[in-house]
């Protein structure tokens, strides 16, 4: 069962110890929270009131919107990612605690952060595919109501730089030592695959299943948001395949966010933690 009750504590809260320029960077991230947490609300009275508009027009003045469908399906998918960016704030996405590596104190810190570095790099990966859908669909109108297709890939857009804020932010409070060993790795293999990429040609591809299935289950015990876990190995597979197959992505993540089921999600969850 999901759950969020071993997540890591809030910045600035319980629990958390003051670092020397953690202050700025907490300020920031509270500011950008705040924001968040507005557009959140804007996006459900959207929704909440281009329903109501669209059933009294239908049902009482018996003249249907033909603009109430679309306002409510973009504003579903602005509060799914709005609030997904929300979520990642308050430390509320939904992970499996497997506690694998809990009884191993000197090894937890590095599979933390390698698991923020996770997050860092699929929201980096979904940002840049999001903004080149956004571009592609610049001047092009739905076929309804004529609105602005751009609009959708533009929440998503909005939604991911918020949680890659907070996960660049997340990444900045870990100790010195943890922070260097991320850096200096990360160096490491990005100039031996720039190396071979230079010297040999492209780098063989990898096959798609492995992708999935190896790198979800390490992201799975290093108790990641059930998002990174299904979308950074799935970012990856589509980046080996090459092309225009990346686009896939965003473009899934946008159709799964127009269903009116999900708003029963928060209330599903509170029920089953309420009574676990």
């Amino acid at each position: 069962m999901a759950d969020t009750r071993d997540a890591p504590p809030a910045l600035g809260g319980e629990g958390s110890t003051a670092r020397p320029g953690v202050g700025v960077v907490q300020n920031f991230s509270t500011r950008l929270a705040s924001g968040m947490e507005v557009a959140t609300i804007l996006a459900m009275a959207v929704v909440v009131g281009s329903v109501a508009a669209g059933v009294f027009c239908r049902y009482v003045l018996t003249r249907p919107l033909v603009w109430g469908d679309e306002i409510a399906t973009l504003g579903l998918v602005w509060l799914a990612f709005v609030g997904g960016a929300v979520a990642q704030a308050r430390q509320a996405q939904p992970r499996l605690s497997l506690r694998v590596f809990r009884r191993a104190p000197a090894v937890t810190p590095w599979v933390d952060a390698l698991t923020r570095l996770g997050e860092v790099l699929f929201c980096a990966g979904v940002w840049w595919q999001s903004l080149r859908l956004v571009w592609l669909r610049l001047g092009a109108g739905s076929a309804g109501g004529g609105g602005a297709m751009s609009l959708y890939p533009l929440g998503l857009l909005v939604g991911i730089t918020g949680m890659g804020l907070v996960a660049v932010r997340e990444l900045g409070t870990l100790p010195a030592p943890i922070r260097r060993g991320l850096v200096v790795g990360g160096g490491l293999g990005a100039g031996v695959a720039g190396a071979l990429a230079w010297g040999g040609g492209p780098l063989p591809p990898l096959p798609p299943l492995g992708v999935l299935l190896v790198g979800g289950l390490l992201l799975l015990l290093g108790n990641a948001p059930l998002v990174v876990v299904l979308g950074l190995p799935a970012l990856v597979a589509l980046h080996g395949l090459g092309g225009a197959h990346p686009l896939l992505l965003p473009q899934r993540l946008i159709g799964g966010a127009d269903n009116f089921v999900l708003l029963a999600i928060p209330v599903v969850r509170n029920y089953c933690l309420s009574a676990s």
